[in-house]
């Protein structure tokens, strides 16, 4: 009777386990197309508009855009300060990207709407020339979902 105990213990443990590891390291599909769309007419832009070369997306950018796409979501969701959000930007542009520079941000909110006019606040940044990487992260808040896009 107490091995029986003991391996129906083992075997929840195990299922426990499992379970846990079920949901780590998983990426929302939607939120991989609404980027690609944005980066899509970001290039598009970049190249037809500008005579600028496409920008290639980095997983530097991307991990820099991901830990910014944080702090914003907490900062409209009203748990982080205007400090926290001014440092986490500071601490982004100090960031190199494949040996890269920060060159600038564009935040989109309901991306999957951007068009190229989306980026007509933004072409200072889309039409730099000494640009070559871009990472980005799309996160939900308050009722939005955001994309945010990092030049390097």
């Amino acid at each position: 009777m107490k091995c029986i105990k003991k391996l129906v213990a083992l075997t929840l443990a195990a299922v426990l386990v499992l379970a846990m590891l079920t949901a780590c390291g998983g990426t929302d599909p939607e939120a991989h197309v609404l980027e690609v769309h944005v980066l899509e007419v970001l290039n598009q832009l970049r190249t037809e508009t500008y005579n600028q070369s496409a920008l290639t997306r980095s997983s530097e950018a991307d991990t820099n855009a991901q830990n910014a796409a944080a702090v914003l979501k907490n900062y409209y969701e009203g748990s982080a300060t205007k400090d926290e959000l001014w440092n986490s930007t500071m601490q982004m542009q100090q960031t190199l990207a494949e040996g890269c520079t920060y060159k600038g941000q564009m935040i989109f909110r309901d991306p999957d709407s951007v068009t190229k006019e989306s980026f007509d606040n933004y072409k200072s940044t889309v039409s730099r020339i000494d640009s070559q990487y871009v990472g980005a992260a799309t996160f939900s808040a308050c009722g939005w979902t955001y994309t945010i896009v990092v030049v390097y």
